[in-house]
């Protein structure tokens, strides 16, 4: 029988705005599919991914007593700002994407060289090499060079997560709170002509409708079966579906035990800011 090398098996890569529920789906795929991901511990190794994931193998898959990591529970899907807690919960593997790309100004991968993305390309086969599984990661670092990351890698697959418009600014607008106390400041990827004279009702606004129109460009220059499109408000009845459609095996049936956050948190006064601005943009788009 011929072995499958490990650039045969998908790498699954997760894209959209930030706050749009990325986060979220990225820990229901990795706990109930039979698929490789970072790890937190994995992360630690972002300068030699094949080593990392040979002493997760042997911590965790081959600790049959409970001694190393495979004692610590299974993690939660709980998060803060996209953080996990606990050695095997998902990480975001941003240092393994720095560690190959230039970044621009807005913090997305730079005109990615073949050489670079080959030596991206070769460290993400050498995990898979080592479970003998397809790789699942968050991409949105190259929301706009997915295209390059995956050209000539047909198994390849995009998932491409969207969320309610109001409802995708209201969290980054918590973001900001969260991150910097102060609602003013710019939280995660930039949108090319951002205007820092905007109200932070209107950046929020913009950068969800940008950051999704910059992705839909770049993923029409894919073949439409390497897309998969996702909205989280149907999470919690159609994960199923998009685990079997990923052709991976599931590890247990989904028990629809998630809920969707969607829930007006901010005070009435910026909430009604909120949806005027959204309505402005709205009108605007329509005119135009």
């Amino acid at each position: 029988m011929k072995k499958v090398e490990s650039s045969d098996f998908p790498t699954i890569y997760i894209v959209g705005c930030a706050r749009s529920g990325s986060t979220i789906l990225f820990q229901l795929l990795c706990r109930y599919l039979e698929i490789a991901y970072p790890t937190n511990f994995l992360s630690r190794f972002h300068f030699a991914p094949h080593i990392g994931a040979k002493l997760q193998y042997l911590l965790n898959d081959l600790d049959y007593k409970g001694e190393n990591l495979s004692a610590f529970p299974d993690f939660s899907l709980e998060s803060n700002l996209g953080k996990t807690k606990g050695p095997l919960a998902p990480h975001e593997f941003w240092y393994y994407w720095r560690n190959h790309f230039e970044l621009d100004k807005l913090g997305y991968v730079k005109d990615p060289s073949p050489l670079q993305i080959k030596n991206f390309q070769k460290g993400l086969d050498s995990i898979k090499d080592v479970f003998s599984l397809p790789l699942i990661l968050k991409g949105m670092i190259a929301n706009s060079a997915v295209s390059k990351i995956v050209e000539g890698r047909p198994q390849d697959r995009i998932i491409h997560i969207q969320r309610d418009i109001l409802f995708n600014a209201q969290s980054l607008l918590e973001a900001r709170m969260d991150y910097y106390g102060d609602k003013e400041k710019w939280y995660s990827f930039g949108i090319p002509d951002s205007d820092v004279t905007d109200s932070p009702f209107e950046q929020v606004i913009r950068q969800v409708i940008e950051t999704n129109r910059l992705i839909n460009l770049e993923l029409e220059k894919l073949p439409r079966s390497m897309v998969i499109s996702v909205r989280y408000e149907d999470l919690a009845g159609e994960l199923e579906k998009l685990m079997e459609g990923l052709t991976a095996q599931i590890k247990m049936d989904w028990g629809g035990t998630f809920e969707v956050r969607n829930e007006q948190r901010l005070p009435s006064i910026e909430w009604d800011q909120l949806n005027e601005t959204y309505s402005k943009f709205q009108k605007s788009n329509k005119s135009n």
